[in-house]
């Protein structure tokens, strides 16, 4: 509070609930003061005790965080919240970039400015306090008074910032106290006097004195650069006038034009001045300081302040007020940056020293130092209070005191594709805390103690007494052990259960909404598990994990049912022999997926499914049952797979290639080291390095250097090019391995695009025609493998499109002497009615087949089928891409039909 006053002398710790005037006696404005601060101490705290450290009133509160229709910025809600006590106000309804009082920065004008880094946000509150004089608000001024400046007043600011916080952070995990990192501040300062000297002057104060001063005076010493006294970083400036030498200003090049230039030569603006500090709104609200400016000179009659050109005059914002304040630095330690503080005492003047112990401090941190001058019985003297030994005490700043409280989570990102910014709300992701009025407390005012009640788990996400009764009577009516709501923490539930002995069977029912976790839950990990029933409300219940292929992973379980949900995962694995799904199940006894939509996410290679089912035992006794489903396969990936399973039964089920992310552009995928080894086949096809040049192949390429030689089937745009190309690339290779190599580097540049284009514009039209022929392919529908087919294998009537293989049932460690008939004649695998659009494309995994049955025992049906074939308009190669129907292959059991299936658009309809 930068205002002309004697002295503050509130202390907290005296206990003091009033002043009282006493007749006849001086009124001082320190009294006057100190009534306020008495009153205001106990509303706060009042205020707090009744509230807590943050509250927002249910009815009337404000400063709900929401995000614009652009989602490019962020809107504030009117109304009211309460902060340490602190009543805070939104008069309407504002944009971040807009607030009252922390403007967007603007060119070189001061202001917020958006994050550069991806992630989540905590939008928080910064509220402190901004001493108002007349000359922001003239109205103070007494008009019949002939405008004289009576008193000041304070005004609460109020700010919205974002910090960058962890990605999975919640509002939990910020507490009360809460502040943003490096906000305290953690430095001292003591006030003492240095001894006197002996001067003969009359007008010399006598050397006792500890003060020589001629006037009585409040000296302020305020933060000017923030920083720490250890690296000599932070820097101060000081007042022998509290700072309250003010006037506002025009500037023009390096001349400022003063108002007025102060009272008189004591309380003003004279040629005796060496430094002055110059501030618009913004510079105060955002940073708390302005920019200290050397003075050359000042024309009095002219009002005119010469500024030194070694301080140049900021940028300022001239729509508002901006001032000046005298400070009263002198000397070769002042600089444009402040006197900077160190290990030794900093003498001001009229022996008065500050010294400053280590540690941070903040700009606009400041402390106040009362000097008295000496009268006759009174020596000279510095208020500052001393310690038991009678040492001055070191003291924290008195101000600026900056009160925090959290508001809303947001996710922040910057698209890579388009320029902008966008902001997404996070679930759960209001962090007000609220407050009903004292008239109208319900039962969801109450706090509830989830920790007494254990036995059924029923309770262990409420909080309230109104989501307690709510969770007992969703629980009854559904029959559900555990009733999964917006507000229940996933993953302790889960891991309340999986580490549970005495919890056996369960139905976990999850109500609408979107439920996004990091990682996978897992059940049965810790204990075997009995019959678990995991249920929702269809699409409307959403199943999202960012950091795994898998959402659910059962494991040891005796049997388990999984319907009406939503199931996405958005990673894929990296294991291309143990592929886990979005649903995965692992040694379970029974499986039932139903009515389920299913996406799984895409990647280069084969890394992950919709549903998986696993038995690692051969002679476990199991079965699977998935019906009805709807599942989105990404980019290289399986829909259904099942491993050494007795019965499988899969049923009626959607499998369709899903849309790519805009991340895995076909640029982006060739530059994964196995995708682009895929794709060199588009490119090189059955090569062969030295011997006899075959002479069955067309589209043949031949590459000779002296002894060593190449063959291999190519595009037939690009016969006759290759060894232009391989020539640029340097001498001819010598060996087998050295042409093996080059070529392979040579398909390599062209995929990645990385070649003279002008040079080659052959393979420049070839690649434009790879890119534009390119488009997301599933790997396989549904797989079903292992060392035994099991008792029974039905898959009917589903419907796959867009991947490379549709169906396969392949059996593994087969021998001849399972083929005696009592072994297989109750066993059967069939097919029927299913409908398989396979997708080629130029860049392919897997050989193409709509049915393929390799190995089998007992009876095989395939029956009333349809196998048909989309090929990529505009393919780049014409290598011969064989394509089969249907494919039985293998040793064979006691009876195959195969009849009614339509087979077309493929090379070979039927193969056995």
């Amino acid at each position: 509070m930068k205002g002309d006053f004697s002295r503050f002398i509130f202390d907290p710790e005296k206990q003091y609930i009033g002043t009282l005037m006493q007749q006849g006696r001086v009124q001082l404005d320190a009294d006057w003061n100190e009534q306020q601060a008495i009153h205001r101490y106990h509303r706060e705290t009042s205020i707090a005790d009744v509230i807590g450290p943050t509250g927002v009133p249910k009815v009337g509160g404000g400063f709900l965080i929401g995000v614009s229709s652009g989602g490019d910025d962020l809107t504030i809600s009117p109304g009211k919240i309460y902060v340490n006590g602190i009543l805070c106000s939104n008069l309407s309804s504002v944009m971040m970039t807009d607030q009252p009082y922390l403007k967007i920065r603007n060119g070189n004008l001061a202001g917020f400015e958006f994050p550069t880094e991806n992630g989540r946000y905590l939008v928080y509150l910064d509220i402190w306090e901004q001493h108002i004089t007349s000359l922001q608000d003239p109205q103070i001024r007494e008009v019949a008074l002939g405008g004289a400046d009576t008193t000041t007043r304070i005004k609460v600011i109020w700010q919205v910032k974002l910090i960058r916080v962890q990605d999975d952070a919640n509002c939990s995990q910020f507490g009360t106290d809460w502040k943003p990192s490096g906000s305290s501040t953690t430095g001292t300062m003591s006030a003492q006097t240095n001894p006197a000297t002996v001067n003969d002057d009359p007008c010399y104060l006598p050397p006792r004195a500890q003060y020589r001063g001629l006037e009585n005076q409040l000296y302020r010493v305020e933060i000017h650069r923030s920083g720490n006294e250890i690296n000599n970083l932070a820097t101060i400036k000081w007042s022998r006038d509290n700072g309250s030498i003010v006037t506002s200003v025009t500037v023009s090049g390096q001349i400022i034009t003063a108002h007025d230039l102060g009272r008189d030569d004591v309380l003003g603006f004279n040629n005796n001045v060496e430094w002055i500090e110059i501030i618009d709104q913004r510079m105060e609200q955002t940073h708390q300081r302005g920019e200290l400016l050397q003075v050359k000179e000042i024309d009095i009659d002219k009002k005119e302040i010469t500024i030194n050109s070694a301080t140049p005059i900021p940028t300022l914002d001239t729509n508002n007020l901006v001032i000046i304040r005298r400070w009263d630095n002198v000397g070769s330690s002042a600089t444009k940056d402040g006197i900077s503080i160190g290990a030794q005492p900093i003498s001001l003047e009229n022996g008065i020293e500050v010294s400053f112990t280590a540690g941070t401090f903040r700009s606009g941190d400041y402390l106040m130092v009362p000097a008295r001058t000496a009268l006759s019985n009174n020596d000279g003297a510095l208020e500052w209070p001393k310690d038991t030994a009678g040492q001055p005490k070191s003291l924290k700043p008195v101000g600026i005191r900056h009160h925090y409280c959290k508001l809303a989570l947001v996710d922040f990102n910057i698209p890579t594709t388009t320029i902008g910014r966008r902001f997404t709300p996070v679930p759960n992701g209001d962090c007000r805390p609220q407050f009903p009025p004292l008239t109208n407390i319900s039962a969801e005012d109450v706090n509830f103690d989830n920790t007494k009640c254990r036995k059924f788990n029923l309770l262990a996400n409420a909080t309230n007494v109104q989501a307690a009764l709510d969770s007992l009577c969703g629980s009854l009516r559904n029959c559900c052990t555990f009733l999964i709501t917006s507000n229940t923490d996933i993953n302790s539930i889960f891991k309340h259960i999986n580490d549970t002995t005495n919890i056996h069977d369960a139905r976990i029912c999850f109500q609408e909404g979107e439920f996004k976790i990091r990682s996978q839950l897992s059940l049965g990990t810790k204990h075997r598990k009995g019959h678990l029933i995991i249920t929702g409300f269809g699409s409307g219940t959403r199943l999202i994990v960012e950091n795994s292929e898998t959402f659910l992973h059962f494991k040891n379980c005796e049997s388990v049912t999984v319907r009406d949900i939503y199931v996405e995962a958005k990673k894929t694995g990296s294991d291309d022999k143990h592929l886990k799904g979005a649903l995965n199940f692992l040694d379970c006894g029974g499986v039932s997926v139903e009515n389920t939509k299913i996406k799984c996410w895409s990647g280069p290679i084969r890394g992950s499914t919709g549903i998986t089912v696993r038995n690692t035992t051969r002679s476990q006794a199991s079965w699977v049952r998935i019906l009805h489903c709807l599942i989105e396969v990404g980019l290289e990936q399986v829909g259904i797979l099942v491993v050494n399973v007795e019965r499988t039964n899969i049923d009626d089920n959607q499998i369709y290639a899903g849309q790519r992310p805009s991340s895995l552009s076909l640029d982006n995928l060739l530059k994964n080291e196995h995708f682009r080894a895929m794709a060199r086949r588009a490119l090189i096809s059955h090569a062969q390095y030295g011997g006899q040049q075959p002479s069955n192949m067309t589209n043949m390429e031949t590459i000779r250097y002296n002894r060593v030689q190449a063959f291999f089937l190519t595009s037939s745009r690009l016969i006759g090019h290759w060894k232009d190309l391989i020539d640029s690339m340097g001498r001819a290779p010598v060996s087998v391995s050295e042409m093996r190599q080059r070529l392979e580097v040579a398909a390599d540049n062209v995929l990645l695009n990385i070649f003279d284009s002008n040079r080659f514009p052959v393979f420049s039209r070839w690649r434009t025609l790879l890119l534009r022929s390119f488009k997301n392919v599933g790997a396989q529908g549904i797989v079903v493998v292992g060392s035994t087919n099991g008792d029974k294998t039905r898959i009917l009537n589903n419907t796959i499109k867009g991947v490379q293989q549709g169906i396969r049932i392949v059996r593994i460690g087969y021998s001849l002497s399972e083929l005696a008939p009592r072994k297989i004649n109750t066993l059967s695998s069939q097919i029927r009615g299913n409908c398989v659009l396979l997708s080629v494309t130029p860049i392919m995994r897997h050989h193409p087949e709509g049915i393929f049955v390799g190995n089998f025992n007992g009876e095989l049906i395939i029956d009333g089928n349809r196998v048909t074939v989309q090929y990529s308009p505009s393919l780049p190669t014409d290598v011969n891409t064989q394509v089969d129907g249907i494919k039985v292959y293998g040793l064979m059991g006691l009876m195959m039909l195969i009849r009614h299936n339509s087979v077309s658009s493929v090379h070979t309809m039927l193969f056995v």
